[in-house]
């Protein structure tokens, strides 16, 4: 039966992502399928951000312990390595000890754009849309790194370290977050559709 799955994610170009090692989950092998046949198949693997890393990476059909495709991961990464989306270089930060003015001033453009950020308190991040913002508080609308609306967090002024913006991770969710909103746009309106 994985031979059949694979030569559909073949025909298709379909991501796939593969487990060999049961007991380590997280290291999951994710590529494209280049060729295969009864005992390997070659791929071109790819990061968490759709970008090649490794090309022609061949793995041993026996070793596959877990072989998925089309999820919800998959398609989002396909469309990311699709549509080569990501900047690698462009990461910016704003460290929060900078002078407060300059630091307001780049927090009221961030609003006025709606631009996906991440704000940090030492190590811990969230990613998200300000909101709104005042003297003593940051309100951001979070997202998912499947680009998805996750809700509200409030920040005190004071604990925030740290906001880094257009990085990958950013520019991945920011990418996701409009793929979702054109894909509910058309769905709430294939029923006006004359």
């Amino acid at each position: 039966m994985i031979t059949e799955i694979i030569k559909e994610c073949l025909e298709k170009g379909i991501l796939i992502c593969l487990i060999l090692d049961l007991s380590d989950w997280e290291t999951v092998i994710i590529g494209k399928v280049l060729s295969f046949d009864d005992k390997n198949i070659l791929i071109n693997e790819v990061n968490p951000y759709g970008k090649i890393i490794r090309k022609k990476r061949k793995i041993k059909i026996s070793q596959i312990k877990v072989l998925s495709h089309s999820d919800i991961y998959g398609k989002d990464l396909d469309f990311l390595h699709s549509n080569a989306l990501i900047n690698y270089s462009k990461a910016k930060y704003i460290y929060f000890g900078e002078d407060k003015r300059s630091c307001q001033n780049k927090l009221k453009k961030f609003i006025e754009n709606k631009k996906i950020i991440s704000i940090f308190i030492n190590d811990e991040y969230v990613i998200g849309i300000i909101v709104n913002q005042n003297d003593n508080d940051i309100l951001i609308n979070n997202y998912s790194y499947q680009g998805l609306d996750d809700g509200f967090s409030l920040f005190k002024h004071k604990l925030i370290t740290k906001i880094r913006y257009d990085g990958p991770v950013e520019q991945k969710i920011e990418a996701l977050k409009n793929l979702k909103n054109n894909e509910e746009h058309f769905s709430s309106n294939i029923g006006n559709c004359h």
